[in-house]
């Protein structure tokens, strides 16, 4: 019944997602962000190694005992912040594959279901919340969300 429901104004709901998709999975400034930070490890790793040899001709300095801590602390948070990075494009890219793999199942069906179909089912339906007795709310892989009223049923 909910999928129906998109069957029934498929076209505009697949030309609804053209954009949608472009937006949430767009890694443009996510990348511009890896290449800056890429080029911050590789200068505070020398920095960190110019420090270290520094400490060897000196000795132990207090400055820069403290000098390297700093420059480890920021080189740890960059590398923690390029990890994070990482996996937001990986999630993005998931999320692309899934709304196109939703869009073409979508485009494949003809007409209404008039039975069910598990493979669709499984391969459209992330979950299904019960909020009342006479509510269902299906949650598609895409994030949308259809509510059904089950009332009589």
């Amino acid at each position: 019944m909910a999928f129906n429901r998109i069957i029934g104004d498929k076209e505009r709901y697949i030309a609804d997602y053209e954009p949608v998709i472009a937006s949430l999975t767009d890694n443009t400034a996510l990348e511009t962000e890896a290449v800056s930070l890429r080029e911050r490890l590789d200068e505070l790793y020398t920095l960190t190694k110019n420090c270290i040899e520094e400490q060897a001709r000196r000795g132990g300095d207090s400055t820069l005992t403290e000098r390297h801590a700093q420059l480890t602390g920021r080189y740890e948070a960059a590398k923690s912040r390029l990890g994070a990075i990482s996996a937001e494009v990986e999630n993005r890219a998931v999320k692309r594959t899934r709304i196109l793999a939703f869009l073409a199942d979508l485009r494949e069906q003809d007409a209404l279901l008039t039975e069910f179909s598990e493979n669709l089912f499984r391969a459209t339906v992330d979950r299904i919340v019960v909020n009342r007795e006479s509510e269902v709310v299906v949650e598609f892989r895409d994030g949308r969300q259809i509510c059904v009223s089950v009332i009589g049923r």
